[in-house]
Formats: structure tokens, sequence, C-alpha cells
């Protein structure tokens, strides 16, 4: 009962975990930008201190393809929660988006994907 009493506690005074605007960005545990094409699942946070999108890759039996810190390509940077639609594919290094005004967009990982660290 004391350890969730102080896990409570903690939680509460970090703030960032329930995602406060304060905190400005969102951790992995909390995802913001999120969906699913017909063969995978993908899950991003925006981070603008760090200028990434850390993301999550998983196939439909929920194995994780990729786990990397990701940049918009062109421009070198996070992709911002307004400019964000849809998630069209991954083709094993890029992940491959739609705009909100319906361009394409690419991210592109900071290290190579791959399932051995």
């Amino acid at each position: 009962m004391k350890l969730c009493v102080v896990a409570i506690w903690l939680i509460v005074l970090s703030g960032c975990i329930i995602r406060l605007p304060a905190c400005g960005g969102t951790f992995y545990g909390a995802p913001g930008l999120t969906g699913s094409t017909k063969d995978l699942h993908f899950s991003c946070s925006v981070e603008p201190q760090r200028n990434v999108n850390r993301c999550a890759v998983h196939d439909l039996n929920e194995k994780t393809v990729c786990l990397r810190d990701f940049r918009l390509q062109p421009g070198n940077r996070y992709l911002r929660y307004d400019e964000f639609q849809s998630f069209s594919s991954f083709d094993g290094e890029a992940i491959h988006l739609r705009g909100k005004n319906g361009q394409e967009l690419k991210l592109l990982p900071l290290m190579p994907c791959k399932l051995e660290d």
C-alpha cells in the first residue's frame, strides 16, 4: 500500500507524466501521434526540446519492428501535432505519412532501424 501511495505521489508531482502543457512534449509512454496501416501500428512522441519524434513501429503480432528517434525530412526537425494527418507506410527505415494539407512527408531515423540493439 505504501509503495502505491509513493508511486501516485511521484506521478502527481512530476506533472509531465500526465502530459501537462508546461512539459513541452509527450513522453514515449503517452504517444502524441498514433495510427495504423493494414499491417503496422505506429506511435510517436512529439519532443520539441530534443527536436525529435520518438517512434515505435509494431507489426500485427505486436513485435517491435523499429524503435528510434526520428526527424522530419526535409527540414531535419521534429513533426508537430498540427502537421500530422495519418501514417502511410514504413519501408524498413523511413516512416511515410500524410500531412494536414495532403502532402507526403517522411520521418527518418537518427540511427538505422534494426532489432539487434
